[in-house]
């Protein structure tokens, strides 16, 4: 998404800058204090690199504005974009046509909605998953029609969507499980915490890949939503998190054997041990009369 934001910006924004953004601070300067409060406000207008750092030296230059942005997450720049919309970034001011340019850009290439009246107009609309059946239907075709399936294959899909459906609430339980102990115990600093842990490099390369490419969909806000079950036997470590009678080397063991399961079930193994089935259905029992 973020080379998207870039592209359309590089049209509407930058490459008209002295025309369509009547601005007294160069825009590179803008949008860096916008996603970075720390960094120093801009005094001077469009200060031109008058400034010791090199966010706003020679940014006449549009590929280097570009480039500029394409450093930032996707969030920032919407936020940024709504903020510019509803004139609420200093010194800068789009005129009419260039915002209702940039919001048929928004829309056509990014399907988002407008809707002015909101504080943030611009939004991404998600389909609803209420609506959602295992037999989903595409304008007539059903998962029956899929060609090249066996009798046997057709039967096992409704056991794997059974398991499915079992570990999307033990893993969203156990998510908000260890988000509500993390921000108990750390605060606002809990995702730095969970970050900093050694084990986790391979959740936060997720989560960063989220951020700077669409090739890799976002899972969600923060960092649990990309972490695995053994991420999860990771994090129950940290100090104080884990505040149930039962041990916790016991229930951290049972925790990466839900691994195995998961990743059966996810790539669809053609066959998935008893004893493993057996080991998960202990493990849920366990874990509700843990949890409740």
């Amino acid at each position: 998404m973020i080379e998207k934001i870039a592209e359309i910006y590089q049209e509407v924004v930058i490459a008209e800058h002295n025309k369509s953004l009547r601005h007294i601070y160069c825009f590179a300067c803008s949008i860096n204090f916008f996603v970075n409060e720390s960094e120093n406000k801009p005094k001077v207008a469009n200060c031109k690199g008058a400034r010791d750092n090199n966010f706003c030296k020679s940014w006449r230059q549009t590929t280097k504005m570009k480039a500029h942005l394409l450093k930032w997450d996707s969030s920032n720049l919407i936020s940024y974009t709504n903020n510019l919309l509803k004139n609420r970034i200093e010194g800068h001011k789009l005129s009419e046509i260039s915002k209702d340019l940039l919001i048929k850009q928004f829309k056509s290439k990014l399907n988002f909605e407008y809707d002015g009246r909101k504080a943030n107009p611009l939004f991404k609309k998600e389909q609803s998953l209420k609506d959602f059946k295992i037999n989903y239907d595409i304008n007539g075709i059903t998962s029956v029609d899929i060609p090249h399936l066996t009798t046997k294959e057709i039967s096992n899909s409704k056991k794997f969507a059974s398991l499915y459906n079992l570990f999307y609430h033990l893993e969203v339980s156990l998510r908000n499980y260890l988000r509500k102990r993390l921000r108990t115990i750390y605060k606002d600093q809990w995702e730095i915490e969970v970050e900093n842990l050694s084990g986790l490099s391979r959740a936060v390369g997720r989560k960063k890949e989220s951020l700077i490419t669409e090739y890799y969909p976002k899972r969600g806000n923060d960092i649990l939503n990309y972490c695995n079950w053994i991420d999860y036997g990771s994090i129950l470590q940290i100090d104080k998190i884990w505040d149930r009678k039962t041990d916790l080397d016991e229930f951290r063991a049972h925790i990466s054997a839900m691994y195995k399961i998961r990743n059966s079930i996810a790539h669809n193994a053609e066959l998935i041990p008893i004893e493993i089935i057996n080991e998960m259905e202990v493990f849920v029992q366990k874990y509700v009369s843990i949890m409740k």
